[in-house]
């Protein structure tokens, strides 16, 4: 038997390996679950979506764009790029950031083709390379998640003092605003000033989640309009998500701590074949660069990346655990 045919057998396997795990996954009930409860959310929230109401401020900012700029930033299919750039804390238009991926997504076709002169791996290398940018604003993304949820227990701790003391929620962010450094005490000053140009409560708080999509502020943003439609005591709502707060972070400290190993591994696990190709290399020149003056080595390195690609997707999958 050649080895062509071992090789080839051996990414089969593989694939068919991954393809199972990845519908085991798929179909187990938990995601199922999620997936019905994600629907019924999204069909609570629809009539809201499809409105998408502007914020003072946000109106404010469209004003500073040229003409042709509004245009694109209003434009419906650039919706999930106007909110990854707002929950990354970023403030640009989000046609540039397509325009980064189209461009990005050239550059790496054009160096694969160049380099590995193998055209399946031109779409893959251009696909990489321009998903580039949304991975690294999902990371930045991630990482003000995090934070927002380290700052939420303080933030809400003097939010309920200002509101025991009489004041009104509007007074009492701002004062959170200026007494306070950090993520959310930054957008509850946008909120504030909002506000105070004479915005809709439910548009700014609405807006603040879309920015800052925890699920703490979606529930303090529930109690607010809950407490203007009804009545009832915000101050004493506002303590216990102060509570829940806490121990949801202290929760998520100790997940990290106990899940620190698995992400250590899966870290070794995904550049091991990188260092060993290093070395091989660097013992003995030529056994991996050689691969490249050959059409099946070149074929070779395609498919060993590629299955790099979806073997670090499912570690990541592995090691992220939702609270």
């Amino acid at each position: 038997m050649s080895e062509r045919v071992l090789i080839l057998g051996a990414v089969f396997v593989a694939v068919m390996l991954m393809l199972l795990g990845l519908a085991a996954w798929t179909l187990s009930e938990e995601a199922r679950h999620r997936r019905r409860l994600r629907a019924r959310v999204k069909g609570l929230a629809s009539s809201e979506l499809e409105a998408e109401p502007i914020s003072l401020l946000r109106q404010s900012y469209l004003h500073q764009l040229t003409p042709w700029e509004q245009q694109l930033e209003l434009f419906a299919p650039f919706r999930p790029l106007r909110k990854l750039l707002g929950q990354a804390g970023i403030q640009q238009p989000a046609y540039r950031l397509l325009l980064l991926i189209i461009a990005l997504g050239g550059v790496g076709g054009f160096l694969a083709w160049q380099l590995l002169e193998l055209l399946p791996a031109v779409p893959v290398a251009a696909m990489v390379a321009g998903a580039s940018p949304l991975l690294a604003l999902l990371v930045r993304k991630q990482k003000r998640i995090r934070q927002v949820e380290q700052e939420l227990p303080d933030v809400l701790s003097m939010l309920s003092r200002s509101l025991r003391a009489g004041l009104p929620l509007t007074q009492a962010m701002k004062i959170v605003a200026d007494d306070l450094d950090g993520v959310v005490p930054h957008e509850f000053g946008i909120v504030h000033t909002d506000l105070n140009y004479g915005g809709e409560l439910r548009v700014a708080l609405n807006e603040l989640h879309e920015r800052v999509p925890s699920a703490t502020i979606a529930t303090l943003n529930t109690a607010v309009m809950i407490q203007r439609e009804t009545g009832g005591n915000l101050a004493h709502v506002v303590d216990q998500l102060e509570h829940l707060a806490r121990q949801r972070f202290r929760f998520e400290r100790q997940l990290r701590t106990m899940t620190a190993s698995n992400r250590v591994s899966a870290w070794i696990v995904g550049l091991m074949p990188f260092g060993l190709a290093a070395v091989l290399e660097l013992q003995s020149p030529g056994s991996i660069t050689g691969l490249l003056d050959d059409e099946i080595g070149r074929q070779m390195i395609a498919a060993a990346l590629g299955l790099e690609a979806v073997g670090a997707f499912v570690l990541w999958r592995l090691v992220k655990i939702e609270i």
